[in-house]
């Protein structure tokens, strides 16, 4: 019995394992009305820590989870502050608009 639960939790950690780097290989399109915005996952995994921006988790991987319309943070201020002042501190990555929305 014990091998079983041992094996079972081995399943459930490559399970786990194996969503987390798919995700990390994903580029993301975030679709908007002012132009889709595609974000590279991995090329920010591979720079900054996921806390940066998973900060409630990484349970609750998209940030319209959280940050909702009725937040006092909601989900364009959320990036818009994120992402820009980040890639200003940087000095790398878009900062314009038409940057990252592209129609």
């Amino acid at each position: 019995m014990r091998k079983y639960f041992i094996l079972l939790g081995l399943v459930i950690l490559l399970c786990y394992l194996s969503n987390f780097i798919h995700a990390q290989e994903e580029k993301i399109i975030l679709e908007n009305k002012f132009g889709n915005v595609t974000f590279s996952h991995k090329l920010h995994t591979e720079s900054i820590s996921c806390q940066i921006c998973h900060h409630k988790g990484l349970d609750s991987p998209k940030c319209s989870d959280c940050h909702t319309k009725d937040t006092e943070v909601n989900y364009m201020s959320a990036f818009h502050r994120k992402c820009i002042d980040c890639h200003k501190e940087k000095a790398k990555g878009p900062v314009s608009c038409n940057d990252c929305h592209k129609k």
